[in-house]
C-alpha cells in the first residue's frame, strides 16, 4: 500500500468511493474538485497494486487542523488504510504548525465515531442538523503533538 498525494485524475476513482462509503450523502463531483484546487497539499490517496482505494483531506482554518473526509473503499476497511491515512494528513496538517485537529462525524456513524476515538479524539459537542438529511454531528478534537525543543 501506498499514501500519496492526490493527483487530479484520482478525482473519479475518490467520486465512486464517496458513493459507495456514504450513498446518498456522497460529497458532489464538483465539491470534491473544489477541494482537490484549494487543499491540494492536504489532500492525500491510498494506492493497493495500483488502484486508488481510499482518500483523505482537511485544511487548515482558524489556526486548526481541520479532517474534512476520510473514506476507504467497503473492500478495503479494516486493514489499517484509514489509520495510515489519517496519520499522513495529520502530519501534514502539523506541518503548518496547527494548534490541534477537530473533525465531523454523523451521529450514527457509529464505525467512524469508533475510528477516531481510538486515535485519541475526543468528543467536544454536537450541532444539530449538522447534514443535509437533517442528522446531526458530533464535533471531536485533538491536541496536536508537542513540538520538542532543541536542546
Amino acid at each position: 500500500m501506498q499514501i500519496r498525494v492526490i493527483r487530479e485524475e484520482d478525482l473519479k476513482h475518490i467520486y465512486l468511493i464517496e458513493e459507495r462509503c456514504f450513498g446518498k450523502e456522497a460529497y458532489p463531483r464538483p465539491l470534491l474538485f473544489w477541494l482537490y484546487h484549494l487543499h491540494r497539499d492536504e489532500f492525500f490517496v491510498a494506492e493497493v497494486k495500483g488502484k486508488v482505494v481510499g482518500y483523505a483531506v482537511g485544511a487548515v482554518m482558524k489556526g486548526r487542523g481541520h479532517i474534512i473526509s476520510i473514506a476507504v473503499d467497503p473492500e478495503h476497511q479494516r486493514k489499517g488504510i484509514g489509520t495510515r491515512l489519517l496519520t499522513a494528513l495529520m502530519e501534514q496538517l502539523e506541518k503548518r504548525k496547527v494548534k490541534g485537529f477537530r473533525l465531523e462525524v454523523k451521529v450514527d456513524n457509529e464505525a467512524a465515531r469508533r475510528f477516531y476515538e481510538k486515535h485519541g479524539f475526543k468528543q467536544v459537542g454536537f450541532v444539530e442538523g449538522y447534514y443535509r438529511d437533517g442528522t446531526g454531528a458530533v464535533i471531536y478534537e485533538k491536541s496536536s503533538k508537542p513540538k520538542s525543543s532543541p536542546a
